[in-house]
């Protein structure tokens, strides 16, 4: 699963990983079904062994119920679709499964280490610059396993879970298993050192020093172990620190992930709680509760203009999309998990393996976030323990029982095929539609993908705008044609119809449709009657649900600004100034604005300010230069003529009395753009 990445989709983690959880517990469900057929009985353990696993399902299922978009909390979402009912109940049957089956920790766990070591080790080709096959050129800090915080939680696992294998290892004397552990351990632990991802060393540092003190791990003992790879790691570490040989193996600057801060995860989860207090949005909605609820502070960050799916850790999750109750069931979800674990770490050395995994998996998850991954092993590992307590048995020997769930559990794996057919074919032709530079052809793959997958909104958008790309293309000719006439005012109609859709049906709660919406009325202004107003009324609304967006600020002052409605324009602009008053666009949109409204000296400052926020290399400083010297002269004029004003009114005041100063209050890297810069449909079309 670590290394699972299916290039032809174009959600190629999220997806993909989750399909593959619904496949297999499904098919491992049928199979366990299958094979008690043959037995012509079958023995589960009782209904008590599965209770804390129940609990996720249960909250699941209360939020899916009252949830603000019941598809997304049942299906999930592009690019979300692991945080829906359908992954909660694929976990439980893993679990479940796991808890009837004789499985072998050691194995499993040799298959996951192994899946992230390999992964981790494409992630050197991604560090160094290296074409990976069959992909190509990535980010350097590109990982098949998903974000950096998952890598980095994916190896923390690994690391420790090698750690303490290679010391029984070097006990027993097995040559070939120490060769193993002693590979994933120094790959893993020298890319967590390189990427440095505090959380997840903090992890390893502080769970490695109990194992020290808690006598279940000898380093001074095991020293012929030990020291060599501890050499080795140190001696990696620094060639990829030290500049020189930085330079010759061409290691490319690391980013990490964007993650939503501890503090602005509480302030989003604690305001939407008390909107939905007992069951929250829904699950797969917390990007809508993100925008809704969205702290200003974060406009300070480089992370600005991201739009999270997910905050800090899962409990903010929970709290928001599930409520009290969904936080309950999850908090109580984590009591039996810890109670397993201290009971394991009381029955000694042989399941202590057992205990280590449930620990680091817990704090993994607290500190590094939510992880799918880590989520699945999880579930194997709490059905494993469930066999290593006492539980009652039952027997279910009717055959018709048994083959009415054999029969149940394929039917659900047809149904999961068709919508695996819907969805993946859907992903297919987007994914074609982005690689192709063809407008026509983005156009028909786009629109293939929308029949496959019609209530998708990310299709949706971007089909609409590909329709405006091309209306806009065919409007520029000299001499249109009717037909390309016709063409157009299709593109447009379709355009049009396909914003309503989504902001109207598809999910009224989505920032992102409304935000399209006012882009496609902004393009048609001039052209569609009224566009400027219901590209207004649509900004409006995006701004309503994203109240502390300066983008969206930007876009509304836009439309006030080509109407010529220089004061909104100005408290639009002012407002996008005052959220991110770094911001250069909203600055030189904003001293346009004051300038045209007949205010040139409040005008030469916003620009005077954008000449200090932009790189002083490049053509926008070159044009912001030019552009100072004439507000510069306009401001000069405004200056001289107050001081003549003043000088008059002074004349006329008794003597000892002083004209009194009018302070007007100043409104509080991307290209410097005014609205009549961006491309829009010809009106003689």
């Amino acid at each position: 699963m670590p290394l699972l990445f299916v290039p032809f989709t174009a959600d190629a983690f999220s997806l993909n990983k989750t399909y593959l959880v619904l496949f297999v517990s499904l098919i491992s469900l049928s199979l366990f079904f299958v094979d008690n057929i043959n037995r012509k009985r079958v023995h589960v353990l009782n209904l008590g062994s599965y209770l804390g696993m129940s609990l996720l399902v249960i909250g699941g299922i209360a939020s899916t119920y009252f949830s603000t978009n019941k598809r997304i909390s049942l299906f999930g979402s592009y690019g979300n679709y692991e945080s829906s009912l359908y992954f909660l109940i694929a976990l439980f049957i893993i679990g479940f499964v796991s808890a009837n089956v004789k499985l072998s920790l050691s194995k499993i766990s040799k298959f996951l280490i192994a899946g992230v070591t390999f992964s981790t080790l494409f992630s050197f080709f991604a560090l160094y610059g290296i074409t990976i096959p069959g992909i190509g050129l990535v980010p350097a800090s590109f990982s098949f396993a998903g974000s950096t915080n998952v890598l980095a939680a994916l190896q923390a696992v690994t690391v420790l879970v090698a750690l303490y294998a290679l010391g029984n290892s070097a006990k027993s004397k097995n040559i070939k298993s120490e060769l193993f552990y002693s590979f994933v351990f120094v790959v893993n632990a020298v890319y967590m050192l390189v990427a440095l991802n505090v959380l997840a060393v903090g992890i390893v540092v502080i769970v490695t020093i109990y194992l020290i003190s808690a006598s279940k791990l000898k380093l001074v003992g095991d020293k012929n172990v030990f020291v060599p790879l501890i050499f080795i790691i140190f001696l990696l570490v620094f060639v990829n620190y030290f500049s020189v040989t930085r330079s010759l193996l061409g290691v490319e600057n690391y980013e990490h992930s964007f993650r939503l801060p501890v503090t602005e995860s509480w302030l989003v989860s604690a305001e939407s709680v008390r909107d939905f207090p007992f069951t929250g949005s829904g699950l797969g909605t917390y990007v809508f509760d993100f925008t809704r609820y969205r702290p200003a502070s974060l406009n300070a960050t480089p992370a600005w203009d991201v739009r999270f799916a997910y905050p800090f850790n899962d409990v903010f999750t929970w709290l928001a999309t599930a409520g009290l109750f969904g936080l309950f069931m999850y908090a109580t979800f984590w009591v039996f998990v810890v109670k397993d674990i201290f009971y394991l770490n009381r029955e000694g050395n042989k399941k202590f393996l057992l205990a280590l995994i449930l620990a680091v998996i817990f704090a993994s998850l607290m500190l590094l976030g939510f992880n799918l991954i880590l989520y699945v092993f999880l579930f194997i590992v709490l059905g494993i323990s469930a066999q290593n307590k006492e539980h009652s048995v039952f027997t279910v020997s009717d055959r018709n029982i048994l083959y009415a769930l054999g029969v149940a559990s394929l039917g659900l794996i047809v149904l999961l095929g068709i919508n695996a057919y819907q969805v993946y074919s859907a992903q297919n032709y987007f994914m074609k539609s982005l690689l192709t530079n063809n407008a026509l052809e983005r156009y028909e793959f786009q629109n293939m993908a929308l029949n496959h997958d019609p209530r998708e909104s990310v299709y949706r958008r971007v089909f609409t705008g590909t329709n405006l790309f091309i209306a806009t293309q065919m409007s520029q000719a000299e001499k249109p044609t009717e037909t390309d006439i016709a063409q157009i005012q299709q593109l447009i109609s379709q355009s049009i119809d396909n914003v309503r859709l989504l902001t109207e049906v598809i999910n009224p709660l989505d920032v992102a449709n409304w935000e399209t919406r006012g882009q496609v009325y902004d393009a048609l202004s001039g052209v569609a009657e009224n566009a400027d107003q219901f590209a207004s009324d649509a900004y409006t609304n995006a701004i309503n649900l994203e109240p502390t967006s300066p983008r969206l600020w930007l876009s509304l002052g836009s439309v006030y600004y080509r109407q010529k409605d220089y004061q909104n324009a100005i408290q639009a602009f002012a407002r996008s100034v005052q959220l991110k008053n770094d911001f250069p666009n909203a600055h030189y949109n904003l001293a346009y604005a004051l300038k045209d409204a007949g205010y040139p000296i409040d005008a030469l400052t916003q620009l005077e300010i954008v000449a200090r926020l932009i790189p002083t290399e490049g053509d926008d400083y070159k044009k912001i230069s030019e552009e100072l010297k004439v507000f510069q002269d306009l401001a000069d004029q405004a200056k001289a003529q107050q001081a003549e004003e003043a000088r008059k009114q002074a004349e006329g005041l008794p003597e000892g009395q002083n004209p009194s100063e009018v302070i007007r209050q100043e409104p509080p890297v991307e290209p410097l753009t005014l609205p009549e810069d961006a491309p829009v449909i010809n009106s003689n079309v």
